[in-house]
């Protein structure tokens, strides 16, 4: 799989970079979504910038949505099913491999 990863503040064109990753399995409770479309928006910038270093644990994965499908379930997952098409909606970094 590979991420959009931001490993230090400024302007998106120079710190912007997409990463090959292997993903951890999900655990109890949690889904992995195979993200098919993800976009980078104006709020994305701003936090990309570095104006809020308080708030942005680096590296970090921005994208507050997109839409993808669901890859695998952990334990307990009973609402969702493989392959269906989810809105993953959150705070920064919707696509990001951690606990959300």
């Amino acid at each position: 799989m590979y991420r959009a990863i931001v490993n230090s503040f400024g302007p998106a064109k120079d710190v912007v970079q997409i990463e090959d990753y292997e993903p951890s399995p999900p655990g109890p409770g949690q889904v992995r979504v195979r993200m098919l479309l993800a976009s980078i928006n104006p709020s994305d910038l701003v936090t990309i910038s570095g104006a809020y270093p308080l708030r942005t644990t680096l590296p970090h994965v921005p994208g507050f949505e997109g839409v993808g499908v669901v890859e695998s379930l952990g334990e307990g997952v009973a609402d969702l099913t493989l392959g269906q098409r989810v809105l993953p909606l959150g705070g920064a970094g919707v696509a990001d491999d951690e606990d959300r």
